[in-house]
Formats: structure tokens, C-alpha cells, sequence
């Protein structure tokens, strides 16, 4: 006969901020028996009392807890344990005090519109592999590159207009390409217009997926524009390859992750694309967990969303913001927290941020102390980024 089992969840990881619910196998001699919300008769108590926790805890909204839903920071294992991730130390994987409590997806399926056709995870890989195929080597690199080459073979104002003709129209084949590929028959390419849907027009969703190339996977050099955590954090790890590119790009389906507003290659402002790091390389916030140009944390979103979010934390933000309708912000914030479970996204560590910010700060130091003598001069220039480059390589071995 089976033997109905009980659950307990240890002590320490209440303390921690992260209950785990396991299948108590110990009977009547389990160690926790008898510890303050320790041990529990089911299934369901258990999971009673973490929605109470996160909802007492965290501000999070009981509704939208559940052991199924893939959408909120619950989950269950293969070994039939509950873990709730660590809501105060990873804010950005977490549901935010709204209104409405966030809206549970059918699990695999992901939908760009109410009127837009639902499709499964298999089936929006293929279309990141179809559209990624559209693109040889060569234009993946060019794409990446663009600005760097153009620079690189203009001496003059005539030279400049000559190359920028020149280039232009390659960008402009390479879209044409992905266009053609959305318009064609193919399966995969039909199956992407039903989950893009009719407000999406594919000649301007060509040009953006053509266009933001090298926004959402350039690996910076350091410069007087770009700071040297952002040198770090957007090469040290980055992962993102054609595929994945096109995945990140795809499951929003031509629209700003945040305020789901239908994105245009250009003017005018507030729906120009724009490439985001959901987890900020410089948050704003000096104790927050840094994030990195990685597969899960880059997206795109419309210029006004991006200019107001700056480096905020995402939760903090989207309680903010009047960018987002407040009947939309926890739908928002699940799609986000979709799209990370669908890149198996995870944020650093604790451990991995320490080191982290210990690297960063040595640089800054060095940079400060060198300032002191007033500008640099070529030679220390020349030095300083054989250091930022020489701790890239310390951060990939130590954190691999």
C-alpha cells in the first residue's frame, strides 16, 4: 500500500528568504517535526503557506502563486521539491505589488497578441533558426561591425558619403533577405506571420531584426562614452549567438518588452527600436546584481521606454513608470519573466557579483589614480585597456 508522505521545509531556508518544500521521508523522526512552519500534513498546506510568505514578504499577490504557473518565482523539480527563488536577492525574476496578480501562461505556448496565433517553444525556435539562416557569416559579422568598418575606410567628407552609400545598401540587401524569408511560403516563415500578427508590418520588422544587430551583441570597447563596466559586462560573457539573437528578438514579436507598443527602424521616437540589458550593466542601484550582454538578459524596447527606465531596477521602474498602463504592468512583467525561463536565463550569483564588483572597482581605482596627472597619454591609454582586457579573461575563468 503507499504510504502517504508529508512535507517539511527546512528552517534555514525560510531564513534565507527561499522556503524549499520537500517530501518528508523520515516519518515521525523527522528533524524538523516540531520547528515553527517546518513541517506540513500536504501538498496544499505547503503550498498555502508560501503564498502567505511571499504575499506577507514580498507584496506579491496570492492569486498569482501557484505550483503549475511557470510565470511567478515558484517552482517544482523533477525530485518533487517546491523552491521559491530568492525574491529579495534577484528582484528582477520577480512578480511586483500590482493591482492585478500576474497572468498564468499555458506552459510551452507563447502568444504576441490576443489576436495573433499561440505556438510552442519548439516551434519559435525554428523561426529563431529560420531567421537566423537568412544571414551568412560574413553579414553576422558585418552586421556587428558596421559602424567600426564604415569608420575605418572614411578619411574624407567625399569618401564618408561613397562608403556609407556602399554599406547601406548591404544592410538593405541583408534586410530584403529576411523580408523575402517572412513573405515566402515556407512553413516556419507562415507559422511566424500568424504569431507576429497583422499589426506587424514585415518589411519594417526586416529592418529592425537587420538593424539592431550589433545594439543587442556587441562585445564594447571601453572610451569616453562608454564606461569600463560596460566594457566588462557586455564581452566578458557574452553568449549571444545569430540564433539567439533572433530568438530574443522574436518572442516579443516586433514590440517593446515593456510597453508592448509596435516598434519602427526610425522615427518617430517613442516607437524607434532600441537595445536593452534587463539587468542593467551599471545599475543604478550600487547594491543590485549587475547584468551582462547574455542570452535571456538582452531584448528590445522602444526609445522612450529605454531613455526612462535608464539604469533603474526593473521592478522599482515598472511601479514608476507611466509608460505602462497599470492594468498592464504585471502582464508586462510575465512576458519578461517568460522570455527568461524560455532562454533558461539565471541572474549572477551573490558569490559571482562579489567578484564582479571586486574587478570593476580595482579598474576604477587604477583609472582614478592615473587621472590625477591630468589626461592620458597614449602609452597609458594603451596599458589601461591591456588591463580591462586582461580582466575580461580573469572573469571568464573564474566565473565559468
Amino acid at each position: 500500500m503507499a504510504v502517504k508522505r508529508s512535507l517539511h521545509i527546512n528552517p534555514k531556508t525560510i531564513a534565507e528568504g527561499s522556503p524549499k518544500a520537500t517530501n518528508c521521508r523520515a516519518k515521525n523522526k523527522c528533524p524538523f517535526k516540531g520547528e515553527p512552519n517546518s513541517h506540513f500534513p500536504s501538498r496544499e498546506a505547503a503550498e498555502n503557506w508560501i503564498q502567505n510568505y511571499l504575499q506577507e514578504q514580498h507584496g506579491l499577490t496570492a492569486p498569482s502563486i501557484s505550483l503549475e504557473s511557470s510565470e511567478t518565482a515558484l517552482t517544482q523539480n523533477s525530485d518533487n521539491s517546491i523552491i521559491v527563488e530568492n525574491v529579495a536577492a534577484h528582484p528582477q525574476n520577480t512578480a511586483t505589488a500590482t493591482p492585478s496578480a500576474i497572468p498564468k501562461p499555458n506552459p510551452g505556448l507563447f502568444k504576441n497578441t490576443p489576436k495573433s496565433k499561440e505556438i510552442t517553444r519548439e516551434e519559435l525556435i525554428s523561426m529563431a533558426e529560420g531567421l537566423a539562416a537568412t544571414m551568412s557569416d560574413a553579414d553576422w559579422h558585418f552586421l556587428q561591425n558596421f559602424h567600426d568598418e564604415v569608420r575605418a575606410e572614411t578619411n574624407t567628407l567625399t569618401r564618408k558619403g561613397r562608403f556609407a552609400a556602399k554599406y547601406e545598401n548591404k544592410y538593405e540587401r541583408m534586410a530584403e533577405n529576411v523580408n523575402d524569408f517572412l513573405q515566402s511560403d515556407n512553413e516556419i516563415a507562415t507559422k511566424a506571420r500568424e504569431f507576429l500578427g497583422d499589426e506587424i508590418d514585415l518589411r519594417n520588422f526586416s529592418y529592425i531584426f537587420t538593424g539592431q544587430v550589433r545594439s543587442m551583441t556587441e562585445s564594447v570597447k571601453w572610451s569616453k562614452q562608454n564606461s569600463i563596466a560596460r566594457a566588462v559586462l557586455t564581452t566578458s560573457f557574452n553568449d549571444m549567438t545569430r540564433q539567439r539573437y533572433a530568438a530574443s528578438v522574436m518572442f516579443f514579436g516586433g514590440r517593446c518588452c515593456y510597453c508592448n507598443i509596435v516598434l519602427t527602424k526610425g522615427p518617430p521616437p517613442e516607437r524607434q527600436a532600441t537595445g536593452e540589458h534587463i539587468t542593467p550593466v551599471s545599475p543604478e542601484n550600487k547594491e543590485a546584481a549587475y547584468g551582462a550582454t547574455r542570452y535571456g538578459n538582452m531584448v528590445l524596447c522602444c526609445f522612450r521606454c529605454n531613455n526612462s527606465r535608464s539604469n533603474k531596477e526593473l521592478v522599482e521602474w515598472m511601479k514608476d513608470t507611466d509608460r505602462i498602463p497599470e492594468d498592464q504592468k504585471a502582464h508586462s512583467l510575465a512576458r519578461i519573466m517568460n522570455f527568461r525561463r524560455f532562454a533558461l536565463y539565471s541572474e549572477f550569483t551573490s558569490h559571482q557579483n562579489k567578484v564582479i564588483k571586486s574587478k570593476l572597482n580595482v579598474l576604477y581605482g587604477e583609472l582614478r589614480k592615473l587621472k590625477k596627472d591630468g589626461e592620458l597619454t597614449e602609452e597609458q591609454l594603451g596599458e589601461f585597456r591591456m588591463k580591462i582586457r586582461l580582466t575580461i579573461l580573469d572573469l571568464q575563468e573564474l566565473l565559468r
